[in-house]
């Protein structure tokens, strides 16, 4: 299981990190307006992305370490993440040990089991925050940095 992203390289770029200073966003700005991406899913052979460079990639960490975390409590549980843009999301479902990740806007459906999906949490909020912070140095000095750390860390 891999979660992958990819930032748009754009003559007009889009996200408030390029006309705004990092260190001075709120946490609100930093999840909601900083870094837009394009992200994607793979597993067993199975793939989507979402063909759009909008989704707020900080945003969509934490909701996924959340996402996470509620998957754990129960083996028929389930949750969902829906897009800031539009009105597509993102479903997943636990049965057992089994996740399915369904999406509103392609039928790929993802399988893998509820320890890869942790993994593969652990492993994007890492590069996530690595790469950006290697640009944006403020990055790592937020408190939703270090939020998104431990909590991955506690995966």
């Amino acid at each position: 299981m891999e979660i992958i992203y990819h930032r748009e390289d754009r003559p007009d770029p889009v996200g408030w990190e390029h006309r705004r200073d990092v260190s001075a966003a709120s946490r609100g700005e930093l999840l909601w307006y900083f870094f837009p991406v394009s992200l994607g899913m793979r597993s067993k052979g199975e793939a989507w992305e979402t063909g759009f460079s909008w989704v707020p990639v900080l945003h969509f960490g934490l909701s996924l370490l959340h996402i996470c975390e509620s998957l754990d409590g129960s083996p028929e549980a389930q949750a969902k993440y829906g897009f800031t843009e539009s009105d597509d999301a993102l479903e997943f479902r636990r049965r057992g040990d089994v996740v399915t990740v369904e999406s509103s806007f392609d039928p790929t459906v993802i399988t893998c089991t509820l320890a890869e999906l942790r993994i593969a949490a652990k492993a994007f909020i890492g590069k996530v925050l690595s790469e950006l912070g290697s640009v944006y140095f403020a990055l790592a000095e937020t408190g939703l940095a270090a939020e998104m750390a431990s909590l991955a860390e506690m995966l």
